[in-house]
This record gives C-alpha cells, sequence and structure tokens, in this order.
C-alpha cells in the first residue's frame, strides 16, 4: 500500500470515527483551535494538518 493510499485510510477512520460518536466539525474544531474547514480539508485529504493540532484532534475524538 503506497503511503498516500495509507494516509487517506486512516483519515478516514478518523472522520468515520468522529461522525459515529456524533461529533460535529464545529465542536471538534473548537477544541482544537482551528476553524471547522481545517478540520473538513484535512479529513478529505487537501491539506496536511500541523502534528499539535492532529493530536488534539484525535485526543478529543478519543475522549468522547
Amino acid at each position: 500500500m503506497k503511503v498516500d493510499e495509507k494516509l487517506k485510510k486512516q483519515r478516514e477512520s478518523w472522520k468515520f470515527l468522529r461522525m459515529g460518536k456524533g461529533i460535529i466539525l464545529e465542536e471538534v474544531a473548537q477544541y482544537v483551535g482551528c476553524h471547522f474547514t481545517y478540520i473538513n480539508k484535512w479529513e478529505n485529504g487537501h491539506i496536511n494538518m500541523a502534528s499539535e493540532k492532529l493530536e488534539r484532534y484525535k485526543e478529543y475524538i478519543k475522549s468522547k
């Protein structure tokens, strides 16, 4: 599996986990400290997220 495909799968799994827990973009974005479009663009593979923000994103989703 290519690196791009692996990253895409990881992003999709986080997105589906977030959605499965009923967490909306605005909610996680507020915790992370960014605009919800930033999260959306990352989840859909359009941008890379800063490592600090990515850790907060994962932390929030895991905690719910």
